[in-house]
């Protein structure tokens, strides 16, 4: 398995240009190639001369991403669409085209803030994973980057089948990248806090139903990771009041590279929302988060190859 066609949307911001060093690293683990794309919500207005001036331009600012992937080898497309970004982007997740898309949040991370409505949008309606890269808290972010190496990927399981289908997923693109894959169940107490210096993130005066459900799920846990068909798996229960959080916390005290999150909705309307614990994650990370939504994993570049193939 490896990914054939990675799509990387840019709004020609210099936080946009954050994507591109992780897009890279992908490209060159897995072989694939890049398309670049930037959306005029405006050019659709124009005419004539205006539109093809309008298009040449942003088209020689693209340029500067493909110069920079030549050099890494990373076979790089340019494309300017005109529409509404959202629209533009769910269309083309569902061509077949491409197996990712990445994009960049812009905005501060905060408990209070919503992550941006073009992301919050794609993650709900993107019919291929989306991996979407966090803007720091800074006017003036670091581009110097040019490729980012994925070492160390944090996923959870609720032990739902959208969870067991995300991690499966998973599994191809670990091996491309020889990364390791961390997986970590929550347990949920009220009261319960995250104590960042303790190496398991449980709380040592948690109530006593919870402690005996960590170790409960400990053992589920790691029979759960051994039947998985990849030998660079470790796991972890953590111990909290809100799942996310646990999560997120587990990620930065291991310094992992990107949180994968499988997401499904609850109840009737699953299929347009984006699950609560996945849209927090989505939110306080200040890692890249890979949104694994179930109906978003079924090309060939998500799904394992079966034993008689």
């Amino acid at each position: 398995m490896s990914l054939k066609h990675i799509l990387v949307a840019t709004d020609l911001s210099t936080v946009a240009l954050l994507s591109l060093p992780w897009a890279a690293g992908l490209a060159r683990a897995t072989g694939a190639r890049i398309t670049v794309v930037y959306i005029d919500d405006v050019a659709h207005s124009l005419k004539g001369d205006d539109f093809e001036e309008e298009v040449k331009e942003v088209q020689e600012h693209l340029g500067i991403f493909r110069d920079a992937l030549d050099m890494l080898d990373v076979s790089c497309d340019i494309r300017v669409l005109s529409g509404k970004s959202t629209e533009v982007l769910e269309r083309l997740s569902g061509r077949g085209e491409y197996d990712l898309v990445v994009m960049t949040r812009h905005g501060e991370r905060a408990t209070g803030l919503l992550v941006g409505s073009t992301t919050l949008h794609l993650a709900r309606t993107c019919q291929v994973p989306l991996l979407v890269i966090h803007a720091p808290a800074t006017d003036d972010p670091s581009t110097d980057q040019t490729t980012i190496a994925i070492r160390d990927v944090v996923t959870t399981t609720d032990y739902s089948d959208a969870s067991a289908a995300g991690i499966k997923a998973l599994l191809p693109l670990m091996r491309a990248l020889s990364a390791n894959l961390h997986i970590v169940h929550v347990v949920t107490a009220a009261g319960a806090v995250i104590d960042v210096n303790a190496p398991t993130l449980t709380l040592p005066s948690a109530p006593l139903p919870a402690r005996e459900q960590v170790r409960t799920m400990e053992t589920r846990l790691a029979s759960f990771a051994d039947a998985l068909p990849y030998d660079r798996i470790s796991t972890q229960v953590v111990c909290t009041e809100v799942a996310a959080d646990g999560i997120v916390a587990a990620a930065l005290v291991r310094e992992a590279d990107v949180i994968a999150i499988s997401s499904h909705g609850k109840g009737k309307i699953a299929s347009i929302l984006l699950g609560s614990t996945s849209r927090r994650v989505l939110t306080l990370s200040p890692l890249p988060v890979l949104v694994l939504r179930p109906d978003s994993i079924s090309g060939a570049a998500w799904t394992e190859p079966s034993p008689d193939a």
